[in-house]
């Protein structure tokens, strides 16, 4: 996992990927699927555990907010078996108020 301690940091791994609003994709289907967050604990891809999806990106990453203020972004491999891989993650802090309405 890449940690984004910076804004422009942030700014460049978001910079290519097109974005879809999170209710793009049906996350209740990927059951007790977890992903590693910056915070140094594990949450649900389903967000039962309050991570929130805040938008999606084809073909199945999903960038979450979790309930201790970090932001992490994460890609959901496989057919059969699915893995959750975290691609970065930061504190809220480093979108510069991207999120803030959300």
């Amino acid at each position: 996992m890449k940690i984004i301690e910076t804004e422009s940091m942030f700014d460049r791994e978001m910079g290519d990927i097109k974005v879809l609003p999170s209710h793009h994709l049906d996350l209740e289907g990927y059951g007790g699927l977890a992903f590693e967050c910056g915070c140094k604990h594990a949450h649900s891809v389903s967000g039962r555990d309050g991570a929130q999806p805040l938008l999606t990106s084809p073909p199945v990453k999903i960038l979450y907010r979790c309930p201790n203020g970090y932001l992490t972004f994460v890609h959901i491999k496989g057919l059969f078996r699915q893995t959750a891989v975290t691609l970065f993650s930061g504190k809220e802090e480093v979108a510069g108020g991207m999120f803030d309405a959300f």
